[in-house]
């Protein structure tokens, strides 16, 4: 019987690692990085021919843990990118994306080049979180905040990206509470918005009352 069990254990953490690999994109090595192992170790835990230590094997349920969160709390989000450099919003699309595989999230990313694509998007698409670039021509990124608030549109969260971070910018920002990411952005800091966006829309989901019949 103990060597039944062992067996199937043996075939959880497989199954574990190959999931949590899948859902976040992750390489053997990727993975043997965040776990502090060697990419040896990782592939004999995916082929079932060795066991995590306990610290590793509790790291990596909570690691599965984790991806089940995300997905339970995330459903579909649609996110808007509005930048008018080509290049910018390629960049930042694709760090959107990248992010979202890493968390296991299925998402839209719609992307606009000025302010006027960016409101007549919002009264359609109604994003759960909008990155807005702060130096656009025109009306620029903080006027657009501005004008989004004064048309009550629909969006769940606006994020500010700059590429040149001063006094005046960081106070408006500020007075609007809203959050402000430097250029680059890393996939880290990315990452951490859009978990924060999906955990804020299933608390918001949870709290629903409940349709009655």
């Amino acid at each position: 019987m103990a060597a039944t069990d062992a067996t199937d254990s043996t075939k959880d953490i497989a199954t574990l690692v190959a999931q949590i690999r899948s859902k976040r994109n992750l390489t053997q090595e990727g993975l043997a990085h965040e776990l502090g192992v060697s990419y040896s170790t990782v592939n004999a835990w995916e082929q079932g021919r060795s066991e995590p230590q306990l610290r590793h094997r509790q790291r990596i349920f909570d690691l599965h843990r984790q991806l089940h969160e995300v997905s339970a709390e995330s459903g579909f989000i649609k996110v808007l990118c509005v930048e008018d450099s080509a290049l910018d919003l390629k960049h930042i699309s694709a760090l959107v994306e990248d992010a979202a595989a890493m968390l296991g999230l299925d998402l839209n990313v719609i992307c606009e080049q000025d302010a006027i694509g960016a409101l007549l998007t919002l009264g359609q698409a109604q994003p759960a979180v909008a990155f807005i670039d702060v130096g656009m021509p025109g009306l620029d990124g903080l006027s657009l905040a501005e004008r989004i608030g004064s048309m009550e549109l629909p969006v769940g969260r606006l994020v500010f990206v700059t590429a040149r971070r001063d006094d005046e910018i960081e106070m408006r920002a500020q007075d609007m509470g809203l959050l402000l990411l430097d250029k680059p952005i890393t996939l880290s800091a990315m990452g951490a918005v859009l978990r924060s966006v999906v955990q804020t829309e299933g608390a918001a989901a949870s709290t629903q009352p409940e349709p009655t019949g």
